[in-house]
């Protein structure tokens, strides 16, 4: 029997790249680290309901921030 793994809440914060249009989109995620939070969110953000609701503008992936929000215990 597999333990359970800890699992924590991150908020990854991904800035426009055009600095005209400023502004950023904030994903919640669950993920067991920082980079697992980091894909997440970034496929999050490449999906078509995404692109749709931020209007196509582009993202600068490489300036996303991740802030660590929670651990959530597995019980």
């Amino acid at each position: 029997m597999d333990a359970p793994q800890s699992r924590h809440r991150w908020c990854v914060e991904i800035p426009h790249a055009n600095e005209i249009r400023a502004g950023r989109h904030l994903f919640i995620v669950d993920a067991p680290a920082e980079d697992d939070a980091r894909r997440a969110a970034i496929e999050r953000a490449e999906s078509v309901e995404a692109r749709r609701h931020r209007r196509g503008a582009t993202l600068d992936l490489a300036r996303a921030t991740v802030v660590h929000l929670a651990l959530l215990r597995a019980h």
